[in-house]
């Protein structure tokens, strides 16, 4: 399937939603993927620097987000 295939199906599921706040919550995560394919140059050394401040984080588990509380919020945004 070609980019404008896609672009056009994306385009009619879109025209599809009705609820005010699915088009703005569609709209933040758009942006916010592009927003991040456009801010890191995935070579730069601020990228790489930035995944090992992230990697020491996670090792020694001060950025971990409690499997509870992850399972809690993915339960509320289900609900949603």
């Amino acid at each position: 399937m070609s980019v404008n295939d896609l672009k056009e199906l994306l385009h009619k599921q879109i025209d599809l939603l009705q609820d005010p706040e699915d088009v703005q919550d569609l709209f933040l995560t758009v942006s916010d993927f592009v927003g991040q394919r456009k801010l890191w140059d995935k070579e730069s050394p601020e990228f790489l620097a930035k995944l090992r401040r992230i990697a020491e984080s996670v090792q020694t588990g001060s950025a971990t987000t409690p499997n509870a509380q992850v399972m809690l919020e993915a339960k509320q945004w289900i609900t949603k």
